[in-house]
């Protein structure tokens, strides 16, 4: 219901593709966006990713990697938690005063499901929003 299992995909530097499914109920979204948009916010957390370091377990070789983050499905009821904090070195937190817009009627999320996923189509009816 309120669950939201999103797929890893990691294409090593030798060319094999991993995959690693986890599941989640609370989207944490990062509130760097480029144009103030919730759906940017979300590509943010998407966007594909170079990794050092990763441990390619075909060829059991560590090397850099490309990830990337699409849902396999999404919930009933989404519920967003915004990143509105940052840490400084010091330790001590930094709230963001960034303001982001979303229209709740009409928020397509489809953008952002793995081009597999059987749940294509399916709109979320309400969402739950931690500001």
């Amino acid at each position: 219901f309120f669950d939201y299992p999103y797929k890893h995909h990691h294409r090593a530097g030798c060319s094999n593709t991993q995959c690693s499914l986890e599941d989640t109920f609370c989207l944490s979204i990062p509130t760097i966006s480029t144009d103030g948009t919730l759906q940017s916010c979300i590509r943010q957390f998407c966007k594909k990713e170079n990794t050092v370091g990763y441990f390619c377990r075909i060829c059991h070789e560590v090397q850099p990697a490309e990830k990337t983050t699409k849902f396999w499905k999404l919930p009933v009821v989404p519920i967003l938690h915004f990143k509105k904090f940052r840490q400084r070195e010091d330790g001590q937190l930094i709230g963001k005063k960034e303001a982001i817009s979303f229209e709740l009627n009409d928020l397509s999320l489809e953008e952002f499901l793995h081009e597999n996923s059987r749940a294509r189509g399916n709109k979320s009816q309400s969402f739950c929003l931690d500001l």
